[in-house]
């Protein structure tokens, strides 16, 4: 071998250990490769973004020898923000919280007796969610002024107090010579309408009982229903009007005067769903019913009706906010009824724009369409049947089929499927989104909407989804959906009606949005009835929570029996839940077991694609979502788009290229030799 030789195969194992080739798989004995601080820094968390510190105004307002603030809170969010109020006066020092209308307005009534020291009033406003406060704004009432006019002085320094005749009242009636007695009012009593339905206020029954002239009537509205613009008409007569525009109750106060004294009377008006008018009943196919009623035993029609995507009219451009280009997906579904069953075709993609997260930014798995088929029973029936594993919903105690404990467990109108709450490593993803508890298994990060790509691409809902009812007014897009605290999802698509209906499950039963009627009729938020355990934080899942009767309003499954503005005559179903009755993680979101008989052909039998537990790839496991059942090979299977991320995660040493060319030209030296 000649000096040349030598001299490159010397460079060879100098050079070889610098030129180490590593490569990275996310699979199950091995930890997720974080990015470096530069790329972590470019990428942009959609469904967070700050905003100003929330702002306060504020006035004294003196009416009819009552006193209170009137203010007004200026944030971009004003359900999240609190109003908070320090009050100092003669009576000490006291705080309290206030909340805002939905507007940002609100109001403080002083409650304060002794006025003999000014009273301080401080306000600042809590943006909960970014922890920003406004500056404090403080009113200050002057201490009332003590009339001493009727003293005089002896000249002997001592004070004398001016008579008083005890037989009189210094509040007298108009003809001065008897003591006045205040009028009585009567708004009259409490009423129920329908809403756009004209109501009379009728207070002709308020009386002077000294038989004095009334005069001032004034009414106005105290509290009413989320979202309502409406006015009284005539407010200032003995007999009003109102319209009510949204179902809820509305306290009404009715004031009068007899010149001197003065009194006040509330009253109360439930607004119930208006009647509509009976319509030709044939379905457009773009989630929007035409008729009043449908037929419980049947819902084959009430499917055509209310699924969306079925026409070209109905299948919106939408963006996957998780990726650099423009993509225009469309969602697509079609319908076909059977004799027993509705059968839905879906190629798994939204009707809004929505965010594939981690599936999609780490492993290149974005939102793609899919080829789904649903097969739904189109007359449903309660299971009375019993004896069902309860090792997924063990608080139906057998009673009930359980919903798979991962993947689809049901399908939402726009064809995308409803996941249950777990997610690959077995804990609530919900919440742990919602900081409940912290994640360190796998990765897992929720869009708006409570939705997310798997690998394969596959979009589903973990919980809401009720984005596809939802449209931005202007200058809005689907960030300004707000998911940052469990509270504020629901006023999300609030309009004081119940809500639509959103998907179905795979016992035919509807799942509605979180507005629903409760037992007085009247349209509020759907609590369920979960919490959890003593000690529990959800990083089990569904084995952290227990079924608490009465907690909210919905049973072991998340459901209930009542009418529906489809099925006035009652119908079971289904609602999404953020919240339970105390507040707190409204799991288990859409459902965890099927009060009717369910068809589970569409899921494979158990929800990740037949027996094979290894078969959930993409859909219950793997890269973004979480490490696979045990005794299943951690790798990408052959052909997947997992691959990209193998090859992706190379990190090659710009020293290979020289050691190659070395290594070509050492063997052609050999072999001239």
């Amino acid at each position: 071998m000649d000096k040349v030789a030598t001299a490159i195969l010397a460079a060879i194992v100098v050079l070889g250990p610098m030129s180490y080739v590593a490569y990275t798989w996310d699979g199950a004995d091995s930890e997720p490769v974080d990015d470096d601080e530069d790329t972590v820094e470019e990428e942009i968390d959609h469904t967070k973004h700050l905003h100003p510190a929330p702002e306060l105004e504020a006035a004294l307002v003196n009416f009819e020898g009552e006193q209170f603030i009137s203010g007004m809170m200026i944030h971009d969010h004003p359900i999240e923000v609190r109003v908070e109020v320090t009050t100092i006066s003669a009576e000490g020092t006291d705080s309290d919280l206030i909340a805002t209308d939905m507007d940002g307005s609100w109001t403080f009534d002083i409650e304060i007796e002794n006025r003999s020291e000014d009273i301080y009033l401080t306000f600042r406003a809590h943006n909960l969610p970014e922890d920003t406060w406004s500056d404090n704004l403080t009113i200050i009432i002057d201490a009332d002024v003590v009339d001493d006019s009727n003293n005089t002085d002896d000249g002997s320094g001592n004070q004398t107090t001016g008579s008083v005749d005890n037989n009189t009242d210094n509040n007298t009636s108009g003809n001065g010579n008897s003591t006045n007695n205040p009028p009585a009012c009567t708004a009259g009593p409490d009423l129920t309408s329908k809403i756009d339905d004209m109501v009379y206020l009728n207070a002709t029954d308020s009386v002077d009982p000294d038989g004095d002239n009334l005069s001032n009537p004034y009414w106005q509205i105290l509290e009413s229903p989320i979202g309502s613009t409406t006015e009284i008409d005539y407010a200032s007569t003995i007999i009003a009007e109102i319209t009510p525009d949204v179902i809820g109750l509305y306290s009404i106060e009715f004031y009068i005067d007899d010149g001197v004294d003065w009194c006040k009377d509330i009253m109360e008006l439930n607004a119930t769903e208006a009647t509509i008018p009976p319509d030709n009943i044939t379905g457009n196919g773009t989630g929007e019913g035409n008729q009043t009623t449908y037929d419980p035993a049947d819902l084959s029609q009430f499917w055509l009706d209310f699924f969306m995507c079925q026409t070209a009219e109905d299948r919106p451009l939408v963006d996957d906010l998780d990726t650099s280009a423009t993509d225009n997906h469309q969602c697509e579904v079609m319908i076909t009824v059977t004799d027993t069953h509705v059968v839905i075709t879906s190629n798994g993609l939204p009707n809004h724009d929505f965010e594939s997260t981690l599936a999609c930014t780490q492993g290149g798995n974005c939102g793609s369409a899919q080829n789904y088929t649903w097969n739904i029973p189109r007359s449903p029936v309660n299971d009375t049947i019993g004896g069902h594993d309860s090792t997924d919903c063990p608080e139906a105690g057998g009673a009930y089929e359980c919903a798979p404990e991962r993947g689809a467990i049901a399908v939402a109108l726009n064809g995308v499927p409803f996941y249950g709450p777990e997610d690959g490593p077995g804990g609530d993803a919900v919440a742990a989104e919602h900081g409940a508890y912290n994640e360190d298994r796998q990765q897992i990060k929720l869009g708006v909407c409570h939705g997310h790509a798997a690998q394969g691409g596959t979009y589903h809902y973990h919980a809401d989804a009720n984005c596809m009812h939802w449209h931005p007014g202007e200058g809005e897009d689907i960030t300004d959906y707000d998911k940052s605290t469990p509270q504020v999802v629901a006023p999300n698509t609030y309009d004081g009606n119940h809500s639509k209906v959103i998907g179905v499950a795979f016992d035919g039963y509807p799942i509605y949005g979180f507005w629903g009627y409760d037992e007085n009729m009247t349209v509020t938020e759907m609590f369920s009835s979960y919490e959890l355990k003593d000690g529990e934080t959800g990083y089990n899942g569904i084995d952290d929570y227990k079924y608490t009767p009465g907690l909210g309003h919905l049973d072991e499954c998340n459901g209930h029996y009542g009418p529906t503005p489809d099925f006035p005559d009652g119908i079971y179903h289904y609602h999404s839940t953020m919240q339970n009755g105390a507040g707190n993680m409204g799991f288990p979101y859409f459902l965890i077991c099927y009060h009717g008989e369910a068809d589970r052909s569409s899921d494979g039998g158990n929800g990740n694609g037949g027996d094979d537990p290894c078969a959930g790839y993409g859909e219950t496991w793997g890269p973004g979502i979480g490490p696979p059942p045990e005794g299943c090979d951690p790798g990408p299977p052959p052909g997947d788009q997992a691959n990209i991320e193998a090859i992706s995660s190379w990190q090659i040493d710009p020293m290979i290229p020289i050691i190659l060319l070395l290594c070509i030209g050492a063997a052609a030296t050999l072999r001239r030799r």
